[in-house]
Order: C-alpha cells, then sequence, then structure tokens
C-alpha cells in the first residue's frame, strides 16, 4: 500500500482515468474540466469545475464556478442552498474565491484543509484505486459533484461533458 500522498505523476495517471481521455505531456500541469447543465426548481444553472495539480503546493485543488442563465456568477452561499451543503461547518476543506491561473476571472478554490487532522478520505488510497475519485467522494459535495440526498429532487444535472487540457498551476 502506498502513502496517502498524491504525486503529479498519480494525478496525471488518476485524471487521465477518470476523464476517460489520453493525456498530454507538457512541462506544466493538467487539468480535467468539466461543464455541466443543471436544473434548480426552474432555473438553468451552469457550472464549470477544473481539477488542478498545483505542483507549488503538492495538492488537488478543484476550481469551480455557477453561474445563473443570465451569466451572473453565483455566491458560495447560494451555491451551498442549491446542493444542500454546509461548507462554512466543513472543517476539512477550505473554500475560497480567487483568481483562476488561467483563465483570469475570479473562481472558487477548494482544497484539503491542511489543519484538519481528521481524514475524510477514508486512510491510506491504495495505488490501484483512483485518487481523484476518492477526493471525490471526500470533498466534492461542495461544488456540486456529489449529489446531495437532501436536494436530490430539486438539484439535477441535465446535460456535462468532460475533457482534458493542459495549464500551469505554478502561480498558486
Amino acid at each position: 500500500m502506498t502513502e496517502n500522498i498524491l504525486t503529479e505523476e498519480r494525478y496525471i495517471r488518476d485524471i487521465t482515468t477518470f476523464a476517460n481521455s489520453s493525456r498530454g505531456d507538457t512541462p506544466f500541469g493538467i487539468t480535467a474540466k468539466q461543464s455541466a447543465i443543471c436544473r434548480f426548481d426552474d432555473h438553468i444553472i451552469n457550472r464549470q469545475s477544473q481539477f488542478q495539480y498545483n505542483r507549488k503546493l503538492v495538492r488537488l485543488e478543484l476550481w469551480f464556478m455557477f453561474y445563473c442563465r443570465n451569466g451572473r456568477p453565483m455566491r458560495v452561499r447560494e451555491i451551498a442552498e442549491i446542493l444542500g451543503t454546509k461548507p462554512e461547518e466543513n472543517d476539512a476543506i477550505v473554500i475560497e474565491l480567487s483568481t483562476h491561473p488561467t483563465l483570469g476571472i475570479p473562481y472558487y478554490k477548494l482544497y484539503k484543509n491542511p489543519e484538519y487532522s481528521g481524514d475524510p478520505m477514508g486512510g491510506k488510497v491504495p495505488d490501484e484505486e483512483n485518487y481523484v475519485e476518492r477526493w471525490i467522494s471526500a470533498f466534492g459535495a461542495e461544488a456540486g459533484l456529489v449529489q446531495n440526498l437532501q436536494k436530490m429532487s430539486t438539484y439535477s444535472e441535465c446535460n456535462s461533458s468532460c475533457n482534458q487540457s493542459t495549464t500551469s498551476t505554478e502561480d498558486s
């Protein structure tokens, strides 16, 4: 069993498997991004999410944003209300509004709180398991990647697409 440390090589392997596409080797990083059109009550919402491996901080980060149909970015409390989550009560994660490293626009960045002593990942992730999938199970609900049973009837994905591109995360 391998230590529960995410190396860049493991990230590339696991995100490639997760995105189900071939990877491109570059001197930068690798990103898997997803766009989803979601429905909440009578509203259509666009969810953008991107996983990035931050080489400088040696961690997986999830960059995400939800947009109203008119293009207005939603506030994190609006997103939490839609998803039925309470990120302010989840000590295992940090969510902060930051400038996206490649898009240059405000996005929410979610990552494991380095000061949190618990292990929401459920222990070490064996090398044969997909680290990214385990990470999504532990932290993805806050960004709409894991359906919350409380809101299952009012929040649903209608259409999504996954693809992969390369991007630098050196400045993050």
